[in-house]
């Protein structure tokens, strides 16, 4: 059949094929892949709001990994969202009133409300499987230690280059406590995190 012969086809690019109607497809992409779009540039815009100076540079990689997708095109994120806006604006309400409960919760200083935010959000998130593609680009961070000495850097990305490990996203974080640095770099998965 036509759909079998697809599916061998989107099979043989490393993907899994995976029957959705159209509506319920569009619903899951606005709440995991642009929703997430939204969500990360309203972190950067929060932050951004309150930064005299010191924000940025204090900012960790947690904060600079979540709001990654920030740093998107502004022209194709609108474009998106407004293409998308029928399955988006449900889901953005359903985010408004998880965020809204969240506050009143801790106005009201209700620890058992404020655990169960946490603990329900940490349960499911440690459900998702580790491996495979999703709607976002899912990336293994892998850390190293480096001395701070000429042609480090590039013995590295060389070393890892040869073994065919692809750097998606490199920095070096500055460590007091080491005279040297944390060189942080981001791959394409897993896989390819433990050849590195």
């Amino acid at each position: 059949s036509k759909v079998r012969r697809l599916e061998e086809i989107v099979q043989l690019t490393g993907a899994t094929p995976v029957h959705l109607s159209a509506h319920l497809h569009d619903r899951v992409v606005a709440a995991i892949s642009h929703l997430p779009h939204v969500a990360a540039a309203a972190l950067a815009l929060q932050a951004a709001l309150i930064d005299e100076g010191s924000l940025s540079r204090l900012a960790a990689g947690g904060f600079r990994d979540i709001t990654q997708i920030a740093s998107s095109d502004a022209a194709l994120g609108a474009g998106i969202s407004r293409e998308t806006s029928r399955e988006l604006l449900p889901v953005l309400d359903q985010y408004i009133q998880l965020l809204q409960d969240f506050r009143t919760s801790l106005a009201a200083d209700t620890a058992f409300s404020l655990e169960q935010f946490f603990h329900q959000a940490a349960h499911y998130r440690n459900t998702l499987p580790v491996d495979g593609r999703g709607a976002l680009t899912a990336m293994s961070p892998l850390n190293g230690y480096v001395p701070d000495q000429p042609g480090v850097l590039g013995h590295v990305t060389t070393l890892l280059g040869e073994q065919g490990v692809n750097i998606r996203n490199i920095r070096i974080k500055e460590l007091r406590a080491y005279e040297g640095g944390c060189l942080q770099m981001l791959l394409p998965d897993s896989a390819q995190a433990g050849k590195a």
